[in-house]
Order: C-alpha cells, then structure tokens, then sequence
C-alpha cells in the first residue's frame, strides 16, 4: 500500500530501532530510506534541537532525484544531506540549483553531515565550494522555522514536441539517468552513439537538450526525425531547431557537412540509413530510440545496439509517469520486465471492458490509437469490412495510428481488440492478415505506453478479454 507522504517529527525516532524507524515512515509515504541513512539520521537528530516538521527522503520522480532532510517554512529552506563518509559537493551544488530554481523566493541552505569525522558543512554557492559549519549555526536557522511545510516540486512535463516552452525557456532540468547519460555521450570518443530508453524516459528532452549543448559549444549541428516534423512539431521549436527528416537530409541535393547529428526515435532507422550518416556527419551520430516500439521492419538502430558497440548506454528511470502502462503492455506483449527497477504501478489506471459492456465510460475525452499498417500512415480501417471499431472510433476525442503519436503523449487512451484479434498459440496476442502490418506486438506496446494518466481496453474476443484481465489480476 502507498501512504500519503507527511512531514516527520524526529523525536518519534529517538528511540526506536531500525525496524520500528522503517515501519513509522512507510506509513508517512517514506519507501526509500536504507538502514545506513537511518543509523546517520538518529545521529544528526540528537545534535538539531527543533525536530519537528522536516521532509523526509522528499522525492522529484519526474528528475529521479532524492533529497535526505529538508525542513521548510517561513521563507526559509533548509536542506540536509546525510553522508557516511565522503561528502558530495556535486550534488549539494545541484540541490541548490533545483531548489533556487523552483523555491526563488526562500533563502536556501544547503547542508552536508559528515558522520565519521561528525562533520558539518555548509554550501557556499558563490564560491561552489563547502564552508565550515556548525550545529550552532544550523540549528539557529532552523529555529526560525515556526510553521513547517511540505515542498511541492514534483511537476510534469509535457509533450516537448507540441508544448515545448519548458524547453525554450530553459525551465527544467535533466533527471539522473537523463544527466548520467548526457555526460557519457559527451565525454565518448566513439563516433556512433546510441541511446536506448523505453516508453516516458525522456529520450525526447534529452535529444533537445544535447541539441542545446552542442550549439552552445559552437558546432555545427543537425536534429533529425523519421517522422514528418511538419505534422507533430510546434512551430516554436522549429524556429529554434534544425529539424529535418532523416530521408530529406540523406536525399537532399545540396550535401552540408555538420559536426553533430542527433536522431530522434531511430529504431524507425535502415541499415543503409545508418551507413551514409556515418559518411555525412563528421564528429558523432547520436541515436535516441527503444527497439520495443520498432514498428516496421526497419533493423538499423536494432541490429547495431545488439551488436559489441561501445557507444552504448541506457536510461531506466520513467519520468513521463509512473511505470503502470509499461509494465502491463511487457506483461501482456511477454517482453522482459527486469529493466523496470523499484516499479511503481496503479492498476486502478488499466480498465479492461466487453464491447458491449454498459459500464465503458464516456470516451469524448479519450484518444483512440490502432495500429497502422505501414509507414505510409495507412489506417486499418481501410482494410478492414467490418468496422467494428466505428462506434468508438467516432465518440472518441480523436483518432489516430501508432506513426501519428511517436515522441507523443496522452492523458486518456483507448485501444480496440475487435474480433479479428485473436490468442494464438504462442499464447501471444496475434490479429488476421489485412489488420496490421508491420511488428503487431510493438505496435501495440507504443500505444499502451502513449498513456499518462488512463489507459482503456475495448475487446470483442473473451478469449482476450479474459487473457487480459489474468495478466492484470497476476499482477496485484
């Protein structure tokens, strides 16, 4: 069970063990304390003489990003990090930078405990380094907070590609795994780069971001799509990027030699593709893509990130939403799972119903998504005789196919199984010729994974349906 987080009052703790400690803050919506950071905790405790009222492991999951101790109130921010050892100047510096961005107006403090040495620190940020402190000091600070509060930076971002302001105005930061990754692609030798990440791990904002980078180090630099940018990019960040698509750059008559390209969604890549940016691009090809939402038949970016590359690295951590969707669509589609760490999963979002099912709610908000059957944006619609899918199709808020949401997000999503969808005896969902063409199961795990907030199974086949509803009942 998830509990509500609250504020903690470190004199409950004084006097319990660790088993006690771990119980008391699961019920206050505290998971990821260790027995190290507690044993550090009752040490730092008995030395702060206002213990009531602090954060405690206060969690960014869109930025992956913990903080140990944080006590706010009154304009006042404190934040505490507990080391065991070895104080960490990089991270301080960046608490400061996250929590100066988003709290401006506090007077932000950012303290580092030392528990071997008995150690206090304090982050200068003018100067970017630690100062001597003491618990006098620290707790002549915290003393001025009467009225402690919860802090709330746990925002949520957007399709960068249709809203893209965050970007465009610099309000935001990389998550951990988003800013592991961007140091390795930038200190790499290696010419060819690739950067695999399943559905909601930012690859999108990371591409931009690396796209920034290079700009303001004075290359030379090409972002490129698959996809038409036309169709699924703002006019905003197309004036600010330069965008094109990989077959109009590779087609293109006038060949421009750029220092850096970075593709987006390049599991849609050829092989052949692959070669001749190698040919183009002088200094590094950088590819974002997932080989679970390879759709065609296109094996470029697949067959290079299975092979001894070495400018290889991955990102686990979703911060797009929690790792509902994913998790269900691997369970379904029977893809490995052992990439999703520490998972956090709401089944209540996943609503599985008969066609005829009087209890489906009303779908005027939802955005109905079916598989396409090329890369031409050819529907199934236009194949198919039945049209059984018509009266969702037409309630829905709109329609669209797997090629019309990649780098896309949507808060409600419907997906119809009519009665052409079948259980094959792979035990695999599998569909009639004329449906689908192209990989069915990414397919269909691109569109579980275009939902934030709900996702909606329609189905005709009790075979699937109660397929379905095993994989989510095995899953509580």
């Amino acid at each position: 069970m998830n509990y509500k987080y609250n504020l903690i009052d470190l004199n409950v703790i004084m006097n319990k063990d660790i088993t006690e400690i771990k119980d008391y803050f699961r019920f206050n919506g505290i998971n990821k304390f260790d027995k190290n950071d507690i044993e550090t905790l009752l040490v730092l405790s008995r030395k702060i003489n206002n213990k009531q009222g602090f954060n405690v492991s206060y969690n960014i999951e869109r930025l992956d990003k913990e903080f140990d101790l944080i006590k706010y109130g009154n304009d006042i921010l404190v934040n505490i990090e507990l080391k065991l050892t070895n104080r960490d100047i990089e991270q301080c510096e960046n608490n400061y930078k996250i929590l100066k961005k988003y709290y401006s107006k506090e007077k932000i403090y950012v303290f580092c405990y030392e528990e071997k040495k008995d150690v206090l620190l304090k982050y200068n940020d003018g100067a970017k380094m630690f100062d001597d402190s003491s618990f006098e000091e620290l707790n002549s600070i915290i003393d001025k907070i009467i009225n402690p509060r919860i802090i709330n930076i746990n925002l949520n971002i957007s399709s960068v590609y249709i809203n893209p302001d965050f970007y465009l105005n610099n309000n935001y930061d990389l998550s951990n795994g988003q800013q592991t990754t961007k140091n390795k692609t930038i200190n790499s030798s290696e010419k060819t780069i690739l950067i695999s990440g399943r559905a909601g791990t930012g690859k999108t904002l990371l591409a931009l971001d690396l796209y920034s980078y290079y700009i303001d180090n004075n290359k030379k630099v090409i972002y490129l799509t698959p996809f038409k940018v036309n169709n699924l990019v703002s006019s905003e960040l197309k004036q600010r990027v330069k965008m094109r698509t990989v077959k109009s750059f590779l087609d293109s008559i006038r060949k421009e030699n750029y220092d850096i390209a970075i593709i987006d969604e390049a599991q849609r890549l050829k092989e052949e593709d692959i070669r001749k940016l190698q040919i183009r691009i002088n200094e590094k090809i950088i590819m974002l893509g997932d080989i679970n939402q390879t759709v065609d038949y296109e094996q470029g970016f697949k067959k290079l990130y299975e092979s001894n590359i070495e400018g290889k690295f991955n990102i686990y951590q979703v911060i797009r939403t929690d790792d509902t969707f994913d998790y269900f669509a691997r369970k379904v589609l029977k893809k490995p799972t052992n990439v999703i760490k520490n998972k956090k999963i709401d089944l209540n979002k996943i609503k599985i119903y008969m066609k005829d099912d009087i209890n489906i709610p009303n779908l005027s908000e939802y955005t109905y998504i079916e598989p396409a059957q090329s890369r031409y944006f050819v529907s199934c619609f236009d194949k198919c005789e039945k049209h059984s899918c018509k009266m969702i199709y037409d309630i829905c808020n709109v329609s669209k196919t797997t090629y019309d949401v990649i780098s896309q997000e949507y808060n409600k999503v419907v997906i119809h199984f009519c009665d052409r969808y079948y259980i094959n005896s792979e035990e695999k969902i599998s569909c009639s010729p004329g449906v689908c063409y192209g990989y069915l199961e990414n397919q269909l795990y691109t569109i579980m994974t275009r939902a934030v907030e709900e996702l909606i199974i329609i189905v005709e086949d009790i075979t699937i349906y109660n397929y379905l509803n095993r994989i989510k009942e095995n899953i509580m």
